[in-house]
């Protein structure tokens, strides 16, 4: 373990070369990032405007839920979400080869080998407006300590999902688009869980696992978890984890590599 830490403290350092050898590269995206996380926050401003509430969450609650969204969504972009748009490249054009042959674990490098530094911005300015809708409410360490602990088993929970999908580009290369399909799919976690069961059972099922990634923390946050939730994303983390690994494995004794 010791070993993974001392390559990840040199991941994040030649990336912060490459982010100070190309300085506009990264303020097109800080100002991307700034849009995008301005627009998701006016979208659910505007879609709210004439309501107090909706399947039991109030509008403050409910803009607290896109603002909590903008802070997982920072920080997967920041650590994840430039590796998966990378994935079906790697595949395509037989570079997985190469990163399989290296001696390290090839999951742990091929989702954590690039930082996207300017998506900070996302999580910085989602903290500051969940601050200041909180700035009347009473909130007690416990809950901030459970907050950060359960967003970070969203995390999980987000990064298990993309993984399991996103490999099977070992059987179809050229699924590329994959990943503008899972950017949709996932928006669908900042807005209340509830509003999914009008669903069919099966897409609920399918979306269950979203709908847990920031109603769970924002729960706790506003005193209003349930323990029965905290337990259901901590074991729902946990299996998808497991079963990414697992997917990973499988899909590599199906790979052929561009040599063969």
């Amino acid at each position: 373990m010791r070993r993974y830490f001392k390559i990840y403290r040199r991941i994040l350092y030649l990336n912060f070369v490459s982010l100070v050898a190309y300085r506009a590269n990264f303020f097109n995206s800080l100002i991307s990032s700034l849009v995008w996380g301005g627009f998701s926050i006016i979208s659910i401003l505007l879609l709210t405007n004439r309501t107090s509430s909706l399947f039991g969450w109030s509008r403050d609650e409910i803009i607290l839920l896109t603002c909590s969204y903008s802070v997982i969504i920072g920080f997967f972009h920041v650590f994840f979400s430039r590796n998966f748009e990378y994935f079906s490249r790697l595949v395509d054009l037989g570079e997985l080869d190469t990163l399989l042959i290296k001696p390290v674990d090839s999951q742990f490098f091929i989702s954590l080998r690039y930082i996207n530094y300017a998506s900070i911005v996302r999580v910085i300015v989602g903290i500051f407006l969940v601050v200041y809708l909180l700035r009347d409410t009473e909130v007690s360490l416990f809950s901030v300590m459970g907050y950060c602990l359960m967003m970070f088993f969203g995390l999980i929970v987000l990064y298990s999902l993309w993984y399991i999908i996103t490999s099977l580009t070992v059987w179809f290369s050229r699924l590329s688009n994959i990943v503008e399909f899972l950017f949709t799919i996932t928006n669908v976690s900042r807005f209340p869980p509830q509003m999914y069961r009008e669903f069919s059972w099966y897409v609920f099922l399918f979306l269950f696992p979203l709908t847990l990634i920031i109603a769970t923390p924002t729960k706790f946050l506003i005193n209003k978890i349930d323990f029965p939730d905290v337990l259901i994303l901590i074991i729902t983390a946990s299996v998808l984890f497991i079963v990414s690994r697992f997917f990973w494995k499988l899909a590599l004794r199906f790979y052929t590599s561009a040599s063969s």
